[in-house]
């Protein structure tokens, strides 16, 4: 055994000698990491010079292989310790990042147990979350059974909700920046749990849609809550990144009528005297108007630029039209489709089974299936034509056209007279510019044309009425009375 130890002693000598590893690799000079000498067990530190055999681990320092009487190795003897070194250099790089994603994780968990105590402990908020903390087994005792990993919506959704009311339901009337800032800290924690807007998109348009009540006080109460959700949702668009953006876009597309009244009359339909008294600016006569006004402009745009009447570029030669008013699509082939705002001029509807998205680019409407539809040069400004849209089935009062006609020729109906009630009489107080006139001449109702009775009867039977005019320079005093039409 001694003669064995000998012999290779020698051989490691001889090695070393010819700049060699024991099993005859060529060794490197490496700048090597803190370690051992494999020659005579020296430790040195971090950075020092050897000679190195990265295959076999095997490091000599510069007393057991001095650099100057290693020959110089050869280029296939460096090729051969390449991948060893790259393969070290790859483990220290990726023990870094491991180190640095445990600090990481360590830091974000600290200001989310943070975040979490603050919402714990705030109202009605706090009571759902310490509600979850038991459903969940959260901060359970040790000798307690661990709880089931078991996700429970509900729970986040309560307290989505209850966040939404407690930031709504408060005394004061416009939020201060703190009272924002602590909102959105809260709403980030919930929404993590989630990664789900329509919850607090669906509070938030419960705030925004509540009805007048008879109370005055109560009436008050909720112009408070509808205005502060107003100012919400300014916050949202304005300061809180895509998320805000995203969840103020999604109120607006749901609650774009209540958007659109609020605009107009603001969020406490009396005196202006009640207004101040219950805490709102004096100089706004209509407290949220403003707000509600660029909410609109920033995230749905003008309610009027859809409506008219339209063609498909590709048959602008056909006499096919589509009529749009007021939200609703008044098809050439005689259906009605709601159109429901999605964004900024852009809406969606369900036309040939099929849910489609429209936008308005530049005066077209621009279709996902790729059908560009252009403005209709038969209802342009000055036209003899115009065209008329009418839906029974917005209103249960008063189902009648309000008109008296004549039918004069067989092929269309003259108005002798516009009644005072009646659909036409709504439709004339809302298009200034498009009223229907005495003398004007009905040519087409839905898709019966030149034929009286079949337009008198698609009057009476249908609920959704697309009416195409023409005007007329006769006289009323010309006129006679041919029957009322309902």
């Amino acid at each position: 055994m001694a003669q064995l130890r000998r012999e290779a002693s020698s051989t490691n000598v001889a090695n070393c000698a010819k700049g060699k590893c024991p099993f005859g690799h060529e060794l490197q000079p490496w700048t090597a990491p803190a370690g051992v000498c494999s020659g005579c067990g020296k430790n040195f530190s971090s950075g020092e010079q050897v000679m190195d055999c990265r295959m076999c681990q095997w490091l000599l320092c510069e007393l057991c292989c001095p650099r100057s009487t290693v020959p110089q190795g050869s280029v296939w003897g460096a090729l051969c310790q390449l991948p060893f070194y790259a393969a070290g250099r790859l483990e220290a790089v990726l023990t870094s990042v491991d180190v640095t994603f445990d600090q990481l994780v360590e830091r974000s968990c600290s200001d989310l147990e943070t975040t979490y105590n603050g919402v714990v402990c705030s109202g009605p908020v706090g009571s759902v979350m310490l509600d979850a903390e038991r459903l969940l087994g959260v901060g359970a005792d040790a000798e307690d059974p661990p709880a089931s990993p078991v996700r429970l919506p509900a729970v986040e959704d309560d307290a989505m909700k209850a966040l939404i009311l407690e930031f709504c339901d408060v005394p004061t009337v416009a939020p201060s920046r703190a009272d924002l800032d602590a909102f959105w800290d809260k709403f980030s924690l919930l929404y993590s749990c989630t990664l789900d807007l329509r919850c607090a998109a669906e509070e938030m348009c419960q705030q925004l849609a509540q009805q007048p009540q008879l109370s005055s006080l109560d009436n008050v109460a909720q112009a408070r809550q509808k205005f502060r959700a107003l100012l919400l949702l300014e916050d949202l668009l304005r300061h809180r990144g895509a998320v805000g953006q995203d969840l103020a876009c999604e109120v607006a597309c749901r609650s774009s009528r209540y958007l659109r009244h609020l605009a107009k009359v603001g969020v406490i339909p009396s005196a202006n005297a009640t207004a101040v008294e219950s805490g709102f600016p004096e100089a706004d006569p209509c407290p949220g108007a403003a707000v509600a006004l660029w909410l609109i402009s920033e995230l749905l745009g003008d309610e009027c630029a859809f409506d008219g009447c339209w063609t498909d570029s590709d048959t602008v030669a056909s006499s096919s039209m589509e009529v749009i008013d007021g939200g609703l699509l008044f098809s050439s082939r005689g259906v009605v489709v709601c159109l429901a705002p999605t964004g900024r001029n852009k809406l969606s509807a369900h036309l040939c089974g099929h849910l489609l998205q429209v936008e308005l680019v530049e005066g077209r409407l621009i279709w996902s299936d790729g059908s560009v539809w252009v403005r209709d040069s038969r209802d342009a400004p000055g036209s003899s034509e115009f065209f008329v849209a009418l839906d029974r089935t917005r209103t249960w009062r008063n189902f009648k056209l309000g008109l008296d006609i004549d039918n004069v020729d067989g092929s269309s109906l003259l108005v002798v007279r516009v009644h005072r009630d009646g659909l036409v009489a709504t439709w004339n107080a809302g298009h200034p510019g498009r009223e229907v006139k005495p003398g004007d001449r009905i040519v087409a109702v839905n898709s019966e044309e030149q034929n009286t009775r079949r337009m008198l009867g698609a009057i009476r039977h249908e609920r959704c009425l697309r009416l195409r005019f023409q005007r007329d320079q006769r006289t009323t005093q010309e006129l006679r009375p041919y029957s009322t039409i309902h």
